[in-house]
């Protein structure tokens, strides 16, 4: 917690239990790796209303940066759980840039 990779709860819980969403590993790998928040937050995707604000900035930073890819419909699915192919889609990819 103290490098800021991740931050827990508004109401200073942990949830080790919990699953983890798209936009929280979104926010999670951009921590990681330093890559810092988008300014532009325009995401072009159908779903783009659905991801929350402390999240957006980050998801768009992994969207510029090809890190995380939306789905063939053009949805993002902030709240569906990841499945471990995307998390290791996504180290890999911010391994190799």
């Amino acid at each position: 917690m103290d490098a800021g990779i991740i931050k827990g709860y508004e109401d200073n819980t942990f949830r080790p239990k919990n699953k983890l969403t798209r936009q929280e590993m979104a926010v999670l790998i951009i921590n990681a790796f330093g890559y810092g928040v988008s300014q532009n937050t325009n995401i072009n995707m159908k779903d783009a209303n659905k991801i929350p604000k402390w999240a957006k900035g980050h998801v768009a930073k992994a969207i510029e940066l090809g890190i995380i890819k939306g789905y063939n419909d053009n949805t993002f699915r902030p709240g569906n759980t990841i499945t471990r192919a995307e998390v290791v889609a996504m180290i890999a990819r911010c391994i190799s840039q």
